[in-house]
């Protein structure tokens, strides 16, 4: 199900340099994700005077050559020389899941030709838009290169992404990943792939949503938020940088009783 773009005689080749914004000055990986997360969230939250819930979850699950989420994905990366040392080694990928509660979702059009008539959303602005934003006014992080985090954050460059939307109720299934442009079997790719059903729009049948769910542990079960899976996180985001960086970037709205936060894993839980 991974989608790679072939590039033809003419096309530009270019590899991505908005990780080097989360390079630079004392925003840590753990940071720039925790960061992201809970502003994104705070700035989606539903008018009912109820707090915004987020779960950091770390968990693992057993590796395999055939598995859907990472065998057409596997040689891609290999090949833009981004494959982690160890990869190969150990039947564990450790992955860490992040879910939202009292969110609207990821709302508005799914594909370029709705654009001219809806009303906005955020739904294709966050897979399909790098380098720009809806955000304005009171709301945070304008520059629309936030979400390149969630790449950063993973030694594959991946993540997924599920949402169920508060307005019109559909679960939505994508994932992306940030590599470079490379060549495979011959052929030279764009530096960017998606995780996607035919024509790279989300995939909503039932089916494959449980199997994801059930694979990454994934909480939600009817309610509107957003729940994304980060595979191979780096070694530096664990539970006591996540915690830390919470308390640290967020005590107003968690002290207002406008957020809370929990950081676990199956033995373990910080609230």
């Amino acid at each position: 199900m991974w989608k790679f773009r072939k590039l033809t005689e003419g096309e530009l080749e270019r590899s991505p340099r908005e990780a080097e914004f989360f390079n630079v000055g004392d925003i840590d990986k753990a940071a720039s994700v925790v960061r992201e997360v809970v502003q994104n969230s705070l700035d989606a939250s539903l008018p009912n005077n109820h707090p915004v819930r987020i779960r950091f979850f770390f968990s693992t699950h057993e590796k395999s050559n055939n598995d859907i989420y990472y065998q057409d994905l596997v040689p891609h990366i290999q090949n833009s020389k981004l494959l982690p040392t160890g990869y190969s080694a150990g039947s564990e990928v450790r992955f860490l899941t992040i879910e939202d509660f009292g969110t609207s979702g990821l709302d508005g059009p799914i594909k370029r030709n709705q654009l001219a008539t809806a009303d906005g959303g955020n739904y294709y602005n966050f897979w399909w838009c790098e380098g720009k934003s809806q955000k304005t006014g009171h709301r945070l992080g304008r520059w629309g290169l936030g979400k390149t985090s969630y790449h950063v954050a993973s030694t594959l460059r991946t993540f997924w992404g599920y949402t169920i939307r508060y307005d019109d109720k559909r679960e939505l299934l994508l994932g992306k990943t940030l590599l470079k442009t490379h060549i495979l079997d011959g052929d030279l790719y764009d530096y960017y792939g998606y995780y996607s059903g035919p024509s790279y729009v989300p995939i909503e049948d039932a089916a494959q949503i449980d199997a994801f769910r059930n694979k990454f542990e994934i909480s939600r079960k009817k309610e509107p938020g957003l729940s994304l899976v980060i595979p191979f996180p780096c070694e530096e985001i664990d539970h006591d940088a996540i915690v830390r960086s919470v308390i640290i970037h967020y005590f107003f709205p968690i002290i207002k009783e406008m957020l809370v936060v929990e950081v676990g894993s199956k033995t373990s839980s910080t609230v």
